[in-house]
Protein backbone atom coordinates (compact mmCIF):
# COMPACT_ATOMS: atom_id res chain seq x y z
CA UNK A 1 0.00 0.00 0.00
CA UNK A 2 2.91 2.53 0.77
CA UNK A 3 4.61 1.62 -2.49
CA UNK A 4 1.12 3.15 -4.55
CA UNK A 5 1.14 6.33 -2.77
CA UNK A 6 0.93 9.08 -4.98
CA UNK A 7 3.09 12.37 -4.49
CA UNK A 8 0.28 14.28 -2.29
CA UNK A 9 -0.75 10.81 -0.45
CA UNK A 10 2.85 10.19 0.66
CA UNK A 11 3.64 14.08 1.61
CA UNK A 12 0.52 13.67 4.03
CA UNK A 13 1.35 9.86 5.36
CA UNK A 14 5.12 11.29 6.17
CA UNK A 15 3.59 14.47 8.00
CA UNK A 16 1.20 12.04 9.97
CA UNK A 17 3.77 9.67 10.90
CA UNK A 18 6.35 12.32 12.04
CA UNK A 19 3.35 13.65 14.26
CA UNK A 20 2.95 10.37 15.94
CA UNK A 21 6.75 10.14 16.53
CA UNK A 22 7.11 13.47 18.09
CA UNK A 23 4.61 15.64 19.62
CA UNK A 24 1.27 14.37 18.34
CA UNK A 25 -0.69 16.93 16.43
CA UNK A 26 -4.35 17.48 14.39
CA UNK A 27 -4.81 17.21 10.38
CA UNK A 28 -7.53 17.21 8.08
CA UNK A 29 -7.17 15.94 4.67
CA UNK A 30 -9.18 17.27 1.83
CA UNK A 31 -10.21 15.90 -1.51
CA UNK A 32 -12.99 15.22 -4.32
CA UNK A 33 -14.77 11.57 -4.35
CA UNK A 34 -12.65 9.29 -5.44
CA UNK A 35 -9.40 10.62 -4.92
CA UNK A 36 -7.94 7.95 -2.38
CA UNK A 37 -9.27 9.55 0.61
CA UNK A 38 -9.89 6.11 2.24
CA UNK A 39 -6.85 4.50 0.85
CA UNK A 40 -5.15 6.83 2.14
CA UNK A 41 -6.39 6.46 5.83
CA UNK A 42 -5.44 2.89 5.71
CA UNK A 43 -2.34 3.05 4.70
CA UNK A 44 -1.32 5.77 7.63
CA UNK A 45 -3.19 3.07 9.86
CA UNK A 46 -1.67 0.08 8.69
CA UNK A 47 1.50 1.21 8.87
CA UNK A 48 1.40 2.67 12.39
CA UNK A 49 0.08 -0.85 13.86
CA UNK A 50 3.16 -2.18 12.19
CA UNK A 51 5.28 -0.15 14.55
CA UNK A 52 3.53 -2.19 17.50
CA UNK A 53 1.56 1.49 18.05
CA UNK A 54 -2.32 1.49 19.01
CA UNK A 55 -4.54 3.16 16.13
CA UNK A 56 -8.67 3.88 16.97
CA UNK A 57 -10.11 4.50 13.90
CA UNK A 58 -12.95 6.47 14.21
CA UNK A 59 -15.48 7.50 11.37
CA UNK A 60 -18.52 9.50 12.22
CA UNK A 61 -21.08 6.67 10.85
CA UNK A 62 -21.14 2.67 11.33
CA UNK A 63 -20.80 2.33 7.33
CA UNK A 64 -18.24 4.91 6.95
CA UNK A 65 -16.09 3.17 9.51
CA UNK A 66 -16.16 0.23 7.84
CA UNK A 67 -14.22 1.27 5.10
CA UNK A 68 -11.05 1.34 7.77
CA UNK A 69 -9.65 -1.69 9.52
CA UNK A 70 -10.84 -2.17 12.58
CA UNK A 71 -12.84 1.12 12.24
CA UNK A 72 -15.34 1.96 14.98
CA UNK A 73 -18.66 4.50 15.11
CA UNK A 74 -17.79 7.46 16.79
CA UNK A 75 -21.39 6.21 18.80
CA UNK A 76 -19.83 3.65 20.36
CA UNK A 77 -16.48 5.46 21.42
CA UNK A 78 -18.95 8.32 23.10
CA UNK A 79 -20.60 5.24 25.00
CA UNK A 80 -17.15 4.04 26.29
CA UNK A 81 -16.17 6.99 27.50
CA UNK A 82 -19.08 8.65 29.31
CA UNK A 83 -19.77 7.17 33.14
CA UNK A 84 -23.63 7.26 32.31
CA UNK A 85 -23.08 4.75 29.98
CA UNK A 86 -21.19 2.16 32.40
CA UNK A 87 -17.71 3.00 31.55
CA UNK A 88 -15.83 -0.32 30.45
CA UNK A 89 -12.08 -0.50 32.42
CA UNK A 90 -10.39 -2.27 29.84
CA UNK A 91 -12.00 -0.09 26.81
CA UNK A 92 -11.35 2.71 28.76
CA UNK A 93 -7.67 1.70 29.73
CA UNK A 94 -7.64 0.75 25.30
CA UNK A 95 -8.22 4.59 24.81
CA UNK A 96 -6.07 5.97 27.21
CA UNK A 97 -3.17 4.51 25.10
CA UNK A 98 -5.01 5.61 21.63
CA UNK A 99 -2.15 6.56 18.56
CA UNK A 100 -4.76 8.40 16.99
CA UNK A 101 -8.55 9.13 17.40
CA UNK A 102 -29.27 10.59 -3.19
CA UNK A 103 -29.68 13.85 -1.83
CA UNK A 104 -33.18 13.53 -0.61
CA UNK A 105 -34.50 11.15 2.09
CA UNK A 106 -38.06 11.06 1.07
CA UNK A 107 -37.30 10.56 -2.87
CA UNK A 108 -35.10 7.50 -1.90
CA UNK A 109 -37.90 5.82 0.58
CA UNK A 110 -40.70 6.45 -2.52
CA UNK A 111 -38.31 4.85 -4.90
CA UNK A 112 -37.66 1.79 -2.45
CA UNK A 113 -41.05 1.52 -1.60
CA UNK A 114 -42.24 1.29 -5.45
CA UNK A 115 -39.22 -0.86 -6.93
CA UNK A 116 -40.16 -3.03 -3.96
CA UNK A 117 -43.57 -3.47 -5.03
CA UNK A 118 -43.07 -4.10 -8.65
CA UNK A 119 -41.10 -7.36 -7.60
CA UNK A 120 -43.42 -10.51 -7.85
CA UNK A 121 -42.60 -12.41 -4.59
CA UNK A 122 -44.36 -13.70 -1.12
CA UNK A 123 -44.96 -10.59 0.75
CA UNK A 124 -44.46 -10.58 4.56
CA UNK A 125 -45.93 -7.54 6.85
CA UNK A 126 -44.21 -7.01 10.44
CA UNK A 127 -46.08 -4.79 13.07
CA UNK A 128 -44.04 -3.38 15.72
CA UNK A 129 -45.01 -3.63 19.33
CA UNK A 130 -45.29 0.03 20.51
CA UNK A 131 -45.19 1.09 24.05
CA UNK A 132 -44.61 3.96 26.37
CA UNK A 133 -41.21 3.42 28.33
CA UNK A 134 -41.51 3.16 31.89
CA UNK A 135 -38.66 5.84 32.55
CA UNK A 136 -40.91 8.64 31.33
CA UNK A 137 -41.94 10.16 34.62
CA UNK A 138 -44.02 13.02 33.00
CA UNK A 139 -47.77 12.30 34.09
CA UNK A 140 -49.11 13.53 30.54
CA UNK A 141 -47.33 10.61 28.84
CA UNK A 142 -49.18 8.01 31.12
CA UNK A 143 -52.80 9.55 30.19
CA UNK A 144 -55.35 8.61 27.94
CA UNK A 145 -54.26 10.35 24.24
CA UNK A 146 -51.50 7.81 23.59
CA UNK A 147 -52.92 4.72 22.97
CA UNK A 148 -51.29 2.15 21.40
CA UNK A 149 -53.13 2.93 18.15
CA UNK A 150 -52.14 6.06 18.14
CA UNK A 151 -48.11 4.87 18.52
CA UNK A 152 -48.32 3.13 15.87
CA UNK A 153 -48.81 6.13 13.33
CA UNK A 154 -45.64 7.84 14.71
CA UNK A 155 -42.90 7.89 12.05
CA UNK A 156 -39.21 9.54 13.15
CA UNK A 157 -36.23 9.44 11.63
CA UNK A 158 -34.14 6.47 11.93
CA UNK A 159 -36.54 4.32 13.67
CA UNK A 160 -38.48 1.71 11.22
CA UNK A 161 -42.31 2.54 10.78
CA UNK A 162 -44.68 0.67 12.84
CA UNK A 163 -45.48 -1.51 9.58
CA UNK A 164 -42.29 -3.40 7.49
CA UNK A 165 -43.36 -5.00 3.94
CA UNK A 166 -40.61 -6.93 3.38
CA UNK A 167 -40.45 -9.99 0.46
CA UNK A 168 -37.81 -12.62 0.10
CA UNK A 169 -34.90 -11.10 -2.43
CA UNK A 170 -35.61 -7.55 -1.47
CA UNK A 171 -32.62 -5.23 -0.70
CA UNK A 172 -32.36 -3.79 3.40
CA UNK A 173 -30.09 -1.48 4.86
CA UNK A 174 -29.58 -1.64 8.46
CA UNK A 175 -30.27 1.45 10.76
CA UNK A 176 -28.97 0.56 13.68
CA UNK A 177 -25.11 -0.49 14.81
CA UNK A 178 -25.64 -4.67 15.99
CA UNK A 179 -22.16 -6.32 15.26
CA UNK A 180 -19.26 -3.68 13.77
CA UNK A 181 -16.48 -6.83 13.90
CA UNK A 182 -19.70 -8.52 11.17
CA UNK A 183 -20.32 -5.51 9.22
CA UNK A 184 -23.38 -4.99 10.82
CA UNK A 185 -24.06 -1.50 11.42
CA UNK A 186 -26.11 1.55 10.54
CA UNK A 187 -25.91 1.52 6.24
CA UNK A 188 -24.94 -1.93 5.89
CA UNK A 189 -27.11 -2.98 3.13
CA UNK A 190 -28.07 -7.01 2.86
CA UNK A 191 -30.27 -8.77 0.42
CA UNK A 192 -33.22 -10.90 2.58
CA UNK A 193 -32.50 -14.91 1.81
CA UNK A 194 -35.06 -16.04 4.66
CA UNK A 195 -37.90 -14.64 7.16
CA UNK A 196 -38.83 -15.73 10.48
CA UNK A 197 -41.08 -13.54 13.03
CA UNK A 198 -38.77 -12.53 15.09
CA UNK A 199 -35.34 -13.15 13.02
CA UNK A 200 -34.58 -12.43 9.06
CA UNK A 201 -31.45 -14.43 7.27
CA UNK A 202 -29.84 -12.10 5.06
CA UNK A 203 -26.37 -11.69 2.84
CA UNK A 204 -24.50 -9.13 3.02
CA UNK A 205 -23.95 -6.44 -0.23
CA UNK A 206 -21.48 -3.92 1.05
CA UNK A 207 -18.11 -3.22 3.22
CA UNK A 208 -16.09 -5.59 3.54
CA UNK A 209 -18.19 -8.73 4.49
CA UNK A 210 -19.86 -9.17 1.54
CA UNK A 211 -21.03 -12.88 0.95
CA UNK A 212 -21.17 -13.16 4.90
CA UNK A 213 -24.60 -14.81 5.74
CA UNK A 214 -26.26 -13.20 9.27
CA UNK A 215 -29.44 -12.94 11.12
CA UNK A 216 -31.16 -9.41 11.87
CA UNK A 217 -33.38 -10.04 15.29
CA UNK A 218 -36.13 -7.94 16.64
CA UNK A 219 -34.76 -5.19 18.84
CA UNK A 220 -36.20 -2.64 20.65
CA UNK A 221 -35.46 1.05 20.10
CA UNK A 222 -36.66 3.80 22.35
CA UNK A 223 -36.55 7.40 20.79
CA UNK A 224 -37.70 10.71 22.30
CA UNK A 225 -39.31 14.07 20.53
CA UNK A 226 -39.38 17.10 21.96
CA UNK A 227 -43.07 17.24 20.81
CA UNK A 228 -43.95 14.54 22.90
CA UNK A 229 -43.76 14.33 26.82
CA UNK A 230 -42.61 10.65 26.62
CA UNK A 231 -40.09 8.12 25.63
CA UNK A 232 -41.53 5.57 23.33
CA UNK A 233 -39.97 1.94 22.61
CA UNK A 234 -40.71 0.66 19.36
CA UNK A 235 -39.81 -3.40 18.88
CA UNK A 236 -38.73 -4.06 15.02
CA UNK A 237 -36.40 -5.30 12.72
CA UNK A 238 -34.05 -2.10 12.33
CA UNK A 239 -34.02 -2.11 8.57
CA UNK A 240 -35.52 -0.46 5.97
CA UNK A 241 -36.17 -1.01 2.06
CA UNK A 242 -32.56 0.33 0.46
CA UNK A 243 -32.75 -0.23 -3.33
CA UNK A 244 -32.08 3.32 -3.92
CA UNK A 245 -29.14 5.04 -1.53
CA UNK A 246 -28.85 9.17 -0.44
CA UNK A 247 -25.32 10.38 -1.64
CA UNK A 248 -24.37 10.21 1.39
CA UNK A 249 -24.59 6.91 2.30
CA UNK A 250 -22.48 5.88 -0.78
CA UNK A 251 -19.15 7.08 0.52
CA UNK A 252 -16.25 4.46 0.02
CA UNK A 253 -18.40 2.55 -2.59
CA UNK A 254 -17.44 1.63 -5.93
CA UNK A 255 -20.02 0.20 -8.08
CA UNK A 256 -20.57 -0.82 -11.93
CA UNK A 257 -23.74 0.45 -12.36
CA UNK A 258 -25.02 3.36 -11.03
CA UNK A 259 -28.38 5.09 -11.85
CA UNK A 260 -28.47 8.89 -10.16
CA UNK A 261 -32.02 10.33 -9.85
CA UNK A 262 -32.13 14.01 -10.00
CA UNK A 263 -35.35 15.52 -9.11
CA UNK A 264 -34.03 18.80 -8.89
CA UNK A 265 -30.19 20.23 -8.39
CA UNK A 266 -27.80 19.31 -5.82
CA UNK A 267 -24.35 21.05 -5.54
CA UNK A 268 -23.78 20.62 -1.81
CA UNK A 269 -20.78 19.98 -0.73
CA UNK A 270 -19.45 18.28 -3.56
CA UNK A 271 -22.88 16.15 -3.66
CA UNK A 272 -22.51 15.49 -7.78
CA UNK A 273 -19.20 14.95 -8.27
CA UNK A 274 -19.44 12.23 -5.31
CA UNK A 275 -22.72 10.08 -6.76
CA UNK A 276 -20.73 10.67 -10.34
CA UNK A 277 -17.38 9.15 -8.86
CA UNK A 278 -18.72 6.19 -7.48
CA UNK A 279 -19.55 4.55 -11.08
CA UNK A 280 -16.18 2.80 -12.70
CA UNK A 281 -16.75 3.56 -16.13
CA UNK A 282 -18.66 5.95 -18.21
CA UNK A 283 -21.01 2.92 -19.56
CA UNK A 284 -21.93 2.21 -15.82
CA UNK A 285 -23.71 5.46 -15.71
CA UNK A 286 -27.43 6.51 -16.35
CA UNK A 287 -28.97 9.99 -15.26
CA UNK A 288 -32.27 10.71 -15.19
CA UNK A 289 -32.73 14.28 -14.56
CA UNK A 290 -35.78 16.56 -14.15
CA UNK A 291 -36.86 20.24 -14.45
CA UNK A 292 -38.75 22.63 -12.45
CA UNK A 293 -42.31 21.19 -14.17
CA UNK A 294 -41.07 17.27 -13.53
CA UNK A 295 -39.92 16.82 -16.95
CA UNK A 296 -36.87 15.35 -18.06
CA UNK A 297 -34.11 17.38 -19.32
CA UNK A 298 -30.22 16.36 -19.89
CA UNK A 299 -28.61 19.58 -17.42
CA UNK A 300 -28.61 20.30 -13.98
CA UNK A 301 -27.34 23.48 -12.19
CA UNK A 302 -23.45 23.23 -10.52
CA UNK A 303 -22.80 26.07 -8.46
CA UNK A 304 -19.61 27.29 -7.61
CA UNK A 305 -17.69 30.47 -7.09
CA UNK A 306 -16.13 32.10 -10.55
CA UNK A 307 -13.78 33.66 -8.86
CA UNK A 308 -11.62 30.44 -8.59
CA UNK A 309 -11.39 30.13 -12.04
CA UNK A 310 -9.22 33.67 -12.42
CA UNK A 311 -6.31 32.09 -11.46
CA UNK A 312 -6.31 28.85 -13.95
CA UNK A 313 -4.77 28.74 -17.58
CA UNK A 314 -6.92 27.87 -19.98
CA UNK A 315 -5.53 25.00 -22.09
CA UNK A 316 -5.36 25.59 -26.24
CA UNK A 317 -5.84 21.76 -26.55
CA UNK A 318 -9.46 21.17 -27.55
CA UNK A 319 -9.21 17.45 -26.99
CA UNK A 320 -9.34 18.87 -23.18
Amino acid sequence: MFAKLNTEQLAIYTQIQEAVNNNGGMFFVYGHGGTGKTFLWNTIINGIRTEGKIVLAVASSGIASLLLPGGNPIQSIIEAIYPQFQLNYVKAEYLRQRAIVTPYNETVDILNETISSAIEANEQKYLSSDYISKSSTSAEANGPLYTTEFLNTLKFTGIPNHELTLKLGCVIMLIRNISQANGLCNGTRLIITQMHHNILEAVVISGSNIGDKVYIPRIIMPVQEGKWPFIMCRKQFPIKLSYAMTINKSQGQTLDLVGLFLPKPVFSHGQLYVALSRVSSVEGLKILILDDTGKNTNKTKNVVYKEIFDSIEINSNPER
